[in-house]
């Protein structure tokens, strides 16, 4: 058995999402979830619910988008949740 050297972890940058991210977010979201994703309960939450881009982030590396979480203002019986 030999050793080999770890590799770095990756230099992430953690930012807000903005509109400059959409398209890499959107392809990212397709390698990820596929053409299936569109039939998912969480677009159709999507399609009536407020985005709230001040809870949502990307994970930026070398200039890429390389991760994201979003979310998405939803009320149950007209409350918040």
């Amino acid at each position: 058995m030999s050793l080999q050297p770890c590799r770095a972890p990756p230099a992430l940058t953690l930012m807000n999402e903005t509109r400059a991210h959409a398209a890499e977010i959107e392809a990212l979201l397709g390698r990820a979830f596929g053409p299936g994703r569109f039939a998912k309960v969480s677009e159709r939450v999507r399609e009536f619910a407020d985005f709230a881009p001040e809870l949502s982030f990307c994970a930026v590396e070398d200039g890429r988008v390389v991760g994201t979480v979003r979310m998405w203002r939803v009320r149950v019986g007209g409350q918040p949740i």
